[in-house]
């Protein structure tokens, strides 16, 4: 009798932990299960950054490429081939032009408005004239040679106005090759030599 129970009850105790074992088993590959399902959201999230990060990657390098394929204005060549600031690119381009567009027919003019896109905002650009002596100087050169149009007369004009920028006056012959290779180069070289023309170049 004593046996029988003891056997019984080993027997009750070897179950319970048979079972007990199955459960944490259980349990154990539940949790298994659920970190694998983890793991494999964390990747997939990963992938899903990576490839954002890759999309915005051939974005900027798109819109780099185009930038750089993009043809600089009047005012950032002269800014970048003879390093003066964006006031004194706009208003001596501009003073430049007010001189030729004075010399041009109206057709004429508009063929080069034409290659200049920014015309009109370089001609807003140059600076009133001041009327120093540089000035009083070019019109009394005009006027001893008759002529308020002679090409001495205009460069010297010029060079007041590229005064009143900050710039020397030998900066309006740097200035004026750009301007007409960019003509040339945007519109015609017809209409660069109409500039040209105009400069009494």
């Amino acid at each position: 009798m004593y046996k029988c129970n003891y056997l019984q009850f080993c027997s009750s105790v070897f179950f319970t932990f048979l079972l007990a074992g199955n459960v944490h088993a259980g349990t154990a590959m539940d949790l298994l299960d659920v970190a694998s399902d983890s793991l494999s959201t964390a990747k997939e999230t990963a992938a899903t950054g990576a490839q954002a990060v890759d999309t915005v990657k051939a974005t900027q390098q798109a819109a780099d490429t185009v930038d750089a394929a993009k043809p600089l204005s009047l005012t950032e060549t002269l800014m970048q081939q003879l390093g003066v600031t964006e006031q004194q690119a706009t208003g001596g381009a501009g003073a430049i032009f007010e001189a030729a567009k004075s010399k041009m027919s109206v057709d004429d003019f508009q063929n080069l408005t034409q290659a200049v896109p920014e015309m009109d905002n370089l001609l807003a650009a140059v600076p009133p004239q001041s009327g120093d002596g540089v000035s009083k100087l070019a019109g009394g050169l005009s006027s001893m040679l008759g002529d308020s149009n002679n090409t001495l007369g205009t460069l010297t004009s010029l060079a007041s106005t590229f005064k009143d920028l900050n710039l020397s006056g030998d900066m309006v012959n740097q200035f004026v090759p750009v301007l007409v290779d960019y003509v040339k180069q945007n519109g015609s070289a017809q209409v660069a030599t109409l500039l040209q023309s105009a400069l009494g170049l």
